[in-house]
């Protein structure tokens, strides 16, 4: 009887297993899978773009002189004691001309500091009424200083400045614009924000629905606005939705709109709006009224590509780390004020393989440092560098070397008197 037993016991895991090989859905649930994205033959072919740009034969241009220095004589630079700061996304820092406006994590905070490492003013405070902040994303500064605006999650809080206190005093908050946002940007007194919304109703449904495969079928019809959102500050309601939409390899609505998420700058100079896709090699620019002006993308990148782990059920925060995009180690969008220009860094394409052998504390920091003239897209290589560009302003010019064993960034900045 024993051996009966143990005999209808293996037969049994083996009968198991080979129906598990010919009916993989026989007792599973649903299993993620991994996919590349974005797939550049799922991108616009070329007749789409204005500009195909090979950056890995650009060669080093370093004699383009147009009226200021990104890399000047370190020597005359002087250290910023700003390290504590959190430097999350493209919006994290934002320079004037005597002062810098930071997003303090721990204080859950805007802080403004002079370029001796000061404290001005500290903006907001942890909780969630007004004046308050849960978790900032993302925030911007108006064109004449006169206003902060700050992303805290599902809302954006507007700051006006005060002449008599000479502080930012919370003026009021928007609410009910978006359901993800990443960045955001002030034009002509219209805020520009990279995000999208959903079908509130349909998600709520989805999230508390007991049946996955209800949730994965359904996702399919969410509905949500273009990537680029423009909001009138003073009706204090999105006007217009634009710009490119990437589409998921199984178009799930959610997935759609992560995937179109941009970085974004708006240029008073020329008055344009410009997005780099986070998850592709491509930038945008657009006009004030969401027309297209022109496009262009980027080739010869470090050929990494961003996984999605193919797993809706786990909403739009799951989705949206699973993505690393095509701008591993580059820094975002940096303003060259009162110009059309922008600063872009990406790591040197030519030391990539040679990294993968050494150890992480040895790999060297070395950028190819791009210029794109938001005019007509043009983009030139000014030169490699060891140190990270963040931002300048009336002869200032704010850089960080970043040392890789203690993670940590030496800020510093060059005032420049030719300027």
């Amino acid at each position: 009887m024993f051996k009966r037993q143990k005999l209808n016991l293996l037969e049994l895991i083996i009968f198991i297993g080979i129906y598990t090989l010919l009916f993989p859905s026989f007792g599973c649930k649903y299993t993620p899978q991994e996919i590349t994205h974005p797939r550049i033959e799922s991108l616009p072919n070329e007749d789409y773009f204005t500009h195909l740009i090979e950056v890995s034969r650009l060669e080093n241009q370093s004699e383009i002189e147009i009226g200021w220095d990104i890399y000047s004589d370190t020597s005359n630079s002087k250290k910023l004691p700003i390290g504590a700061y959190d430097y999350r996304n493209s919006q994290n820092l934002f320079l004037t001309k005597d002062e810098l406006f930071l997003i303090n994590s721990y204080e859950y905070s805007i802080d403004r500091i002079d370029f001796e490492g000061n404290l001005i003013q500290r903006i907001g405070r942890a909780g969630r009424g007004p004046g308050e902040f849960e978790e900032i994303i993302a925030f911007t500064v108006s064109d004449d200083f006169n206003q902060i605006f700050v992303i805290d999650r599902l809302e954006i809080e507007v700051y006006t400045f005060n002449a008599e206190s000479k502080s930012y005093e919370y003026d009021f908050t928007l609410q009910n614009i978006f359901m993800e946002a990443y960045d955001i940007c002030h034009l002509n007194g219209n805020l520009y924000v990279s995000g999208f919304d959903i079908n509130r109703e349909l998600y709520n449904d989805l999230v508390n629905s007991g049946s996955h495969t209800k949730r994965i079928l359904e996702l399919d019809n969410v509905n949500f606005q273009g990537p680029i959102l423009k909001i009138d500050l003073d009706n204090k309601s999105v006007v217009n939705d634009f710009g490119y939409q990437y589409k998921s390899e199984y178009g799930f609505g959610i997935y759609e709109g992560i995937l179109s998420q941009v970085e974004l700058s708006c240029k008073a100079k020329n008055q344009s709006i410009i997005a780099k896709m986070i998850y592709a090699p491509i930038i945008f620019s657009y006009n004030p009224d969401g027309s297209e002006n022109w496009a262009i993308r980027l080739d010869g990148l470090r050929n990494k590509t961003s996984i999605e782990k193919f797993n809706p059920v786990q909403g739009v925060g799951w989705s949206k780390l699973a993505n690393k995009g095509f701008y591993d180690m580059s820094t975002p969008f940096r303003e060259v004020s009162n110009s059309e220009y922008l600063v872009m860094q990406f790591e040197e394409v030519k030391r990539v393989n040679k990294l993968l052998a050494q150890p992480l504390e040895e790999r060297p920091m070395n950028f190819k440092t791009m210029l794109l003239n938001t005019n007509n897209g043009n983009i030139e290589v000014l030169e490699s560098s060891r140190t990270y560009f963040h931002g300048y302003m009336n002869g200032v010019t704010l850089y960080s070397n970043y040392d890789l064993p203690s993670r940590q960034r030496d800020f510093r900045y060059i005032k420049n008197e030719r300027h």
